[in-house]
């Protein structure tokens, strides 16, 4: 378990040589990625002035759609940990901060609604932990695919996934706070697939604020999933 009050810690993932861990924002072969991918900050009224304001990932699959976890818009007591509430919560208002790179944003944009799965706003079920953003203004820009893990193709599958982490590794194997905020993306292995098909299981470094980043065909910006969380090794 990572001791909230030290500041390093050994991280082995990273020594691997299947796995580097790049910004997004100067690599050439990703900057499709990053050009459609952004920060989704939710609002969360307490009542008596008091508000909950959360960070995570998202990314443009169409022009005026963006796909994040659920849990970047809904709060529960059963799952928050650093948060504390006594009643499930959705958020009040959404914006989306494009290309949002060193504490900044090419543009930000205005969310008109969003849609969760039933499944997630009533049960929590970790198999649809996403959710559907849209926005009030069309980008006529980059915008990332998605695709589905084919019956055919033969695991480990070279993939990446992408986002706004809290905090990274170095080289020397510890991590360090990610200020200002950055993109970064870090390249694995797709391992294995639940039974259902609707749970990827991968060996990539994540960390908070990377969900609803896109979980990547390697070198290409097309989506196979939304990075939702992280248990054990995968």
């Amino acid at each position: 378990s990572r001791n909230s009050g030290d500041k390093k810690e050994t991280f082995p993932l990273f020594k691997t040589k299947i796995s580097t861990f790049d910004r997004c924002s100067s690599q050439a072969e990703t900057i499709d990625v990053f050009n459609a991918m952004g920060l989704v900050e939710s609002f969360f009224d307490l009542g008596d002035d008091k508000a909950i304001i959360t960070a995570g990932t998202g990314f443009l699959i169409d022009s005026d759609t963006v796909l994040t976890a659920g849990h970047n818009l809904t709060l529960d007591p059963k799952d928050s940990t650093k948060i504390k509430i006594k009643t499930p919560l959705k958020a009040n208002k959404v914006k989306f901060f494009l290309r949002y790179d060193e504490g900044k944003s090419s543009n930000v944009f205005e969310v008109l609604d969003y849609k969760l799965p039933v499944e997630w706003e009533s049960g929590r079920d970790k198999s649809y932990d996403f959710a559907a953003i849209f926005l009030k203004d069309s980008i006529q820009e980059t915008r990332i695919k998605l695709s589905t893990v084919k019956k055919e193709m033969r695991l480990p599958i070279p993939t990446s996934v992408a986002g706004y982490p809290e905090e990274i590794p170095t080289e020397s194997g510890f991590r360090v706070k990610n200020l200002p905020l950055c993109s970064y993306m870090h390249t694995g292995e797709l391992k294995e697939l639940s039974s259902c098909r609707k749970i990827i299981g991968y060996n990539c470094f994540t960390n908070e604020g990377m969900s609803g980043g896109p979980y990547l065909v390697k070198g290409f910006p097309i989506a196979l999933g939304v990075h939702t969380r992280g248990c054990l090794d995968l």
